[in-house]
């Protein structure tokens, strides 16, 4: 990693860590939504290559309201 400071790795390293910590705590719905949306990214460029693909076709999960504390 040529060019970049000390500092700058470290903001670089902190924000990939709070970045895996934030997909850790999501629900398990939306980690299948975030997984279906890369489907859908990828579909494309792999079809253009000849690789047939198709994302799931799936509902997105009922919005429910947190219980209150």
């Amino acid at each position: 990693m040529e060019g970049l400071n000390p500092t700058d790795l470290e903001k670089l390293f902190a924000a990939k860590e709070a970045r895996r910590q934030k997909l850790a705590t999501a629900s398990f719905p939306e980690k299948i939504m975030m997984l279906v949306r890369l489907q859908e990214m990828a579909a494309p460029i792999l079809n253009a290559r000849g690789i047939h693909v198709r994302p799931w076709k799936i509902a997105p999960p009922a919005r429910v309201a947190k219980p209150r504390a």
